[in-house]
C-alpha cells in the first residue's frame, strides 16, 4: 500500500491513451519508442512506480516521477473469505470515495466485479452503500485501476479473464457500458488486453 500524491499536480497516467502518451514523451524529446516501452510497463509488466522502469534512463525515470500520478487509488484494507476463493479490495479514490472490488477466484479462472460508482442511488435500507447515495460516476481510468491492482495482486499466471461491474441494479449501466468499453478499447489497442468487461443483459 502507498499514499496518494496530489491530484491536481500530476497527470494521472492511467487517464492517457497511447497516443496521448506518445505525444507527451515526443514533448519531453525523447525518441519514440519510449512511449511503447512505457505503456507496455504499465500494462503487461504491471509497474506502477517510476523506478520499476529499469529499461528508461534515470533521468526518464525522474520525469515520469515529476510529471505522472501512479497511485490514483489508495489500497486501504483487504478481506478474503474463509476458503480463500474470494477476496475484496478496498479503495480510497482521490476525492476520499471509498469504493470496492471483488475478486472471485475459480478453478480456471478469476473473475473481478469492480465498482463503477462511488456510492448508489438505489436506496436500498439494508445496505450501508445505498444509504450513503449516489457520490459519483467513475472515471474510465479508476475502473482501469482496480483491474490493474487485481492482476499486480495475483500475478499474470493465474489469467483474469472477466471483468464485470458490482450488482446489475447500479443507477446509470449506460455509463458502465461506455466507461469500461473506453478503457477496454483503449488497452485493446495496445494488444495488452488479458480480459473482456462482461455486462449482464
Amino acid at each position: 500500500m502507498g499514499t496518494q500524491s496530489d491530484p491536481a499536480a500530476k497527470t494521472f497516467i492511467y487517464d492517457l491513451d497511447l497516443p496521448q502518451l506518445k505525444e507527451i514523451i515526443a514533448s519531453w524529446d525523447e525518441p519514440a519508442y519510449r512511449a511503447p516501452q512505457i505503456w507496455h510497463g504499465i500494462y503487461k509488466s504491471l509497474w506502477n512506480d517510476p523506478g520499476a522502469f529499469t529499461n528508461l534512463s534515470h533521468s526518464l525515470q525522474a520525469r515520469m516521477a515529476e510529471q505522472f500520478d501512479f497511485s490514483h487509488l489508495l489500497e486501504t484494507a483487504h478481506k478474503e473469505s474463509y476458503d480463500k476463493e474470494t477476496r475484496k479490495t478496498l479503495f480510497i479514490l482521490p476525492d476520499q470515495q471509498p469504493i470496492e472490488a471483488v475478486l472471485m477466484q475459480y478453478e480456471r479462472r478469476r473473475t473481478l466485479c469492480i465498482s463503477s460508482q462511488a456510492g448508489c442511488a438505489m436506496g436500498c435500507s439494508f445496505c450501508l452503500t445505498a444509504r450513503q447515495g449516489l457520490k459519483r460516476n467513475l472515471l474510465p481510468s479508476e475502473i482501469t485501476g482496480q483491474v490493474l491492482a487485481a492482476e499486480r495482486a495475483f500475478g499474470r499466471d493465474q489469467v483474469l479473464r472477466k471483468v464485470r461491474p458490482q450488482g446489475a441494479d447500479e443507477a446509470d449501466p449506460a455509463h458502465q457500458v461506455r466507461e469500461e468499453d473506453s478503457e477496454q478499447e483503449k488497452i485493446a489497442r495496445s494488444g495488452t488486453l488479458s480480459f473482456r468487461f462482461h455486462h449482464d443483459e
